[in-house]
C-alpha cells in the first residue's frame, strides 16, 4: 500500500478534503492520511510514498523531517530544500546514506513553538515520543 500524507498546520478545510477525495477514488494500493511523525532518526525512511507539505515554511522541525524523507525516497511536494540552508541533521542524514560514519542522531522538536504557529500547527506531531526506545 502506497501512502500519500499531508503535513499541515492551522488550515482545516483543504487537508481533510484532499484526503477524502484521494480515498474516495479507491485506487488500488493507494491511500491518503494526515502525516504522523514520531521519532525522527537520521537516514531512516518514512512510511509515505508522497508527502504534501503545507506547513514547513513555519516549522523548521518539519523542514528537517521532509528533507530526510526526500533523501530516503519519499516524493515531497513542496521542496523542503528551498526554505533553509542545509543544517547539521540533514548533513548527517546524507553522510549516513553515502557510508560516512557519523554519531547516531535524532531530532526533537523545539520546546517553544516558532513564531506565527499555534497548537494546531503541530497536530501532525505525536506527543510524547517513545523515550524508552533507546534511540
Amino acid at each position: 500500500m502506497k501512502k500519500i500524507g499531508i503535513l499541515f498546520g492551522k488550515e482545516n478545510t483543504f487537508p481533510q478534503a484532499f484526503i477524502d477525495r484521494v480515498n474516495a477514488k479507491k485506487v488500488k494500493g493507494i491511500s491518503a492520511e494526515f502525516v504522523q511523525i514520531n521519532v525522527l532518526e537520521q537516514g531512516e525512511s518514512t512510511e509515505y510514498a508522497v508527502i504534501i507539505d503545507r506547513i514547513s515554511q513555519d516549522v523548521p522541525y518539519y523542514r528537517a523531517y521532509l528533507k530526510n524523507a526526500a533523501l530516503t525516497g519519499t516524493a515531497v511536494i513542496n521542496n523542503p530544500f528551498w526554505w533553509s540552508a542545509d543544517e547539521k541533521f540533514f548533513n548527517n542524514c546524507l553522510a549516513t546514506k553515502v557510508g560516512v560514519p557519523v554519531p547516531n542522531t535524532v531530532l526533537l522538536p523545539s520546546y517553544e513553538r516558532p513564531d506565527d504557529t499555534s497548537e494546531q500547527s503541530f497536530r501532525n506531531l505525536k506527543f510524547l515520543t517513545d523515550w524508552e526506545s533507546g534511540i
